[in-house]
């Protein structure tokens, strides 16, 4: 919302926090699928420089000032069908390793080097994305186990990438691999090796986007983070709806007995205390009331009642609230 108000230079830097936010919330989403046992990659065909940059950019804006960080990047890398989230991470998680083992190491003119570049061998192309370090390497003991689940050179408590293995998984999942090429003082290189994507298939454009919807109906907001209420709150007042609040669950139920058939939309948090939002629904009356929105940090695996119109996992932007706002209006009026 201020990036639509502020200035250009401003907006850059809002730009460049944005970004960093949704890489952590894609790392928080991507941990969360992880623990029900893995989830299957979402491949669409992406251009892999503008991740990668957003990989450099990450490590430049975070890692210690001593390690020189060093990006060689092809600018002109053919499409690959990945889900960009996963292998994100899976590029990041090489980059903290590396950081992690120059640090260790404790020595001067420390560097982690990001390279990807279009390789062709034995009549296959591949796109090759590598992390180089120049620490004191892995000994060939260590790295016939590397990629195995649970292993780890780590003391108990450090550490802060998904693990080599979860990284093998992504690649095998992504129809790619991984190697690793080290030697005792001479540091070590993880490469991953993508297919590229068939002739044929583009890169989801960027339309320009029209104007936000404008509404006049009545929305009850529920939920127990203030900064969201008043964020969402912000954003639907300025599009000419009128906003109802509450803050937990007990509060949503008595401004619904309080405004009756009023409210037409309720867009409702799926975990608050003292009372859940599945709760509020089993609360609600079966045959009235209006139609949900319910907002959710995890809403892959959970089947939810017929009042609910949509889920939205957090975090979202306003721009796809609206949208989603709007929408189930528009198909209950109908």
């Amino acid at each position: 919302m201020a990036m639509e108000e502020a200035q250009a230079e401003v907006r850059e830097l809002l730009t460049d926090a944005l970004s960093v936010v949704n890489t952590q919330a894609e790392l928080v989403r991507q941990l969360m699928a992880y623990s029900r046992y893995g989830t299957e990659a979402t491949r669409k065909p992406i251009e892999p420089s503008p991740m990668l940059e957003a990989v450099a950019n990450i490590c430049r804006n975070t890692f210690d000032r001593r390690i020189e960080f060093v990006t060689e990047l092809d600018p002109n890398l053919p499409l690959i069908l990945a889900d960009g989230a996963q292998l994100q991470q899976a590029v990041l998680n090489l980059c903290m390793n590396a950081r992690d083992v120059v640090i260790e190491a404790g020595g001067h003119d420390s560097y982690v080097a990001l390279r990807a570049c279009l390789q062709q061998e034995e009549g296959e192309r591949t796109v090759s994305i590598s992390v180089q370090d120049n620490g004191v390497g892995i000994d060939a003991a260590v790295r016939e186990r590397i990629f195995d689940p649970f292993f780890t050179t780590k003391e108990v408590g450090s550490g802060t990438g998904l693990g080599l293995s979860i990284v093998h998984g992504i690649m095998r999942r992504h129809g790619g691999r991984i190697t690793c090429d080290s030697r005792i003082g001479a540091g070590t290189t993880f490469q991953l090796l993508l297919p590229i994507a068939e002739i044929g298939t583009a890169a989801p454009g960027r339309a320009s986007e029209p104007p936000p919807p404008r509404g006049h109906e009545t929305i009850l907001i529920v939920e127990d983070e203030e900064s969201v209420r008043t964020t969402i709150s912000h954003a639907l007042r300025r599009l000419g709806y009128r906003v109802l609040l509450a803050a937990d669950g007990e509060q949503g139920l008595a401004v619904l007995a309080r405004e009756g058939g009023l409210v037409d939309l309720m867009l409702l948090d799926q975990s608050m205390p003292r009372m859940s939002g599945t709760e509020v629904l089993e609360r609600m009356d079966p045959d009235s009331g209006p139609a949900v929105i319910l907002f959710t940090g995890f809403a892959a695996s959970h089947e939810f009642s017929d009042r609910v119109a949509a889920v939205l996992e957090k975090p979202l932007l306003p721009r796809t609230l609206i949208q989603s706002v709007r929408a189930v209006l528009d198909d209950r009026q109908g």
